[in-house]
């Protein structure tokens, strides 16, 4: 028992060596970010990124041992550069068809909860109780969502560039309507100035959005870095520090 509990550490301890190697030899994971979609993530005026979801990734990738850059473009650019190889990782709902092209760790970074973000005068969609309710509204969101790729009737979608433009234009009347996480209610309606025309109203039966850490599957011992960063994001869990993240920028 004694031996084999000492293979299995040996074991981890060499896959951890060889992670590190790899990245020190081939420089940091290029972590590709939406730089407009705050308060997960977005660009400031130095080029810098900034958010729950960066500042996230720079504690796992602090206790894996990995270093990670982090880059912020359009969202549906990022993807696009994450499967030419022009960057290399991001951190997001797995949806069916990012994990063609890439790996992702099973533990989530975060979990938020979603809704629906509508005109505090009009109370419709406060009846509704499935994805075919939502059939009756004007529905927003923007490119590059997978999240309403995987859970909405997307061909039923208007599309914009980031989130603040489908929540103005909810509130000027031209949408009724945005799935998203609750996280936008006390962040980016307030920073737009909107806190009394538009509302968010959970919804129970819309699935839970779990940000994943993923890995292009080009990217050299993409399975190994993909481990590692699974054990550091269980173990950042466990010690609360995402939590204490998720609590700065969510709560």
């Amino acid at each position: 028992m004694k031996m084999k509990r000492r293979e299995l550490l040996l074991t981890a301890l060499a896959s951890a060596w060889m992670a590190q190697r790899a990245h020190a030899e081939g420089g940091p994971i290029r972590v590709g970010y939406f730089d407009s979609y705050w308060p997960m993530s977005r660009r400031l005026g130095d080029n810098t990124m900034a958010g729950a979801l960066v500042d996230s990734l720079r504690a796992v990738g602090r206790r894996a041992g990995i270093e990670l850059e982090h880059h912020g473009y359009p969202w549906a650019r990022v993807q696009q550069m994450i499967q030419r190889g022009d960057l290399d990782a991001f951190c997001t709902i797995r949806t069916d068809e990012r994990q063609k092209y890439a790996l992702f760790c099973n533990t989530p970074v975060m979990s938020v909860a979603y809704g629906v973000y509508h005109r505090a005068d009009d109370l419709r969609p406060l009846q509704a109780r499935s994805i075919a309710d939502l059939r009756q509204f004007r529905q927003g969101t923007y490119l590059g969502s997978g999240y309403s790729k995987q859970y909405l009737e997307y061909d039923r979608l208007q599309f914009d560039k980031d989130d603040a433009s489908v929540l103005r234009r909810i509130a000027l009347g031209n949408l009724d309507t945005f799935v998203e996480g609750a996280a936008l209610k006390s962040t980016v309606v307030k920073d737009l100035g909107l806190s009394e025309q538009l509302r968010f109203t959970p919804m129970a039966f819309l699935p839970t959005a779990d940000y994943c850490f993923g890995l292009r599957r080009s990217f050299p011992d993409a399975q190994m870095v993909i481990e590692r960063m699974e054990s550091a994001v269980v173990a950042s869990r466990e010690s609360g520090e995402l939590q204490t993240v998720m609590a700065r920028y969510l709560l």
